[in-house]
């Protein structure tokens, strides 16, 4: 049985030796790792470092359909920006719309209700695509 002074210190010399002992051998709290990083540091079997490299694979293939998505919103974005800038003359005859389809054949038009019309079209399709891309993006999960 262990005796204390009236103070709250060891009455002898021995007495402080042990619980100093007691108090170093006391196993203190360590900083806890990432999940799966404490496994790889204790020898993980190389069929569980397989399992765990095809998740940073997937990881990774997530991470670059993230990156090709967000460059098709960049382009779709910066189209409708170039759509919204688009300005028709004040004679409404100094505009004109050129489609030209693989074999180079064209269709022109001058007529401002025409243009008016595929610019709203063009704007209103390239709005719902971006909404479609930003969609796509809220839905990969890492």
């Amino acid at each position: 049985m262990k005796t204390k002074a009236t103070n709250g210190t060891p009455a002898t010399i021995e007495q402080a030796k042990q619980e100093t002992a007691a108090q170093v051998n006391t196993p203190t709290a360590t900083p806890t790792a990432a999940p799966g990083a404490a496994q790889l540091l204790s020898g993980t079997p190389p069929e569980k470092l397989i399992a765990l490299s095809g998740s940073i694979e997937e990881r990774l293939q997530k991470i670059a359909q993230l990156n090709s998505l967000s460059n098709r919103r960049e382009g779709i974005a910066a189209g409708i920006q170039r759509l919204a800038k688009f300005e028709f003359g004040h004679d409404q005859n100094s505009c004109k719309v050129v489609f030209t389809d693989a074999k180079g054949a064209a269709f022109e038009s001058g007529n401002h209700e025409t243009i008016k019309a595929v610019l709203n079209l063009l704007s209103e399709r390239a709005k719902a695509e971006l909404s479609r891309c930003d969609a796509e993006i809220f839905s990969v999960n890492l």
